[in-house]
């Protein structure tokens, strides 16, 4: 019997709504980096800009007790303050993804996990 009101009351409350709401779209940060975005997203960017800031950061030892990404990390969150400073002056961007590159001036054998290196000429 309770399953059978329980049914009855759920229909007569669906019934009562003539639309179902829609989720709505959550509002991004206005720092979102190309790579937390959707595709929707990042086409309404493009569409409203054609500046591209690029983080540029080299994945390379930092001692025992930071992570390999340390560098990619901290351009990534400085682009994000440059795009705040650009974005109070009206002129959009989009932040790209990491450039991960390692920079080494000498040739040297080495345990370092750098898998993306330039060699000083």
């Amino acid at each position: 019997m309770r399953s059978v009101l329980a049914t009855a009351v759920s229909a007569a409350l669906l019934a009562s709504h003539t639309t179902v709401a829609q989720p709505q779209e959550a509002a991004r940060p206005a720092d979102t980096s190309m790579l937390d975005m959707t595709f929707p997203e990042f086409e309404r960017a493009v569409a409203a800009t054609n500046v591209v800031l690029l983080p540029i950061g080299s994945i390379e030892e930092h001692g025992s007790y930071l992570p390999l990404s340390s560098d990619a990390v901290t351009s990534l969150g400085q682009f994000n303050e440059v795009q705040r400073y650009l974005r109070a002056r009206n002129i959009d961007t989009i932040v790209g993804p990491p450039l991960n590159i390692g920079l080494r001036p000498r040739a040297k054998i080495s345990v370092d996990p750098a898998p993306t290196s330039i060699r000083a000429a």
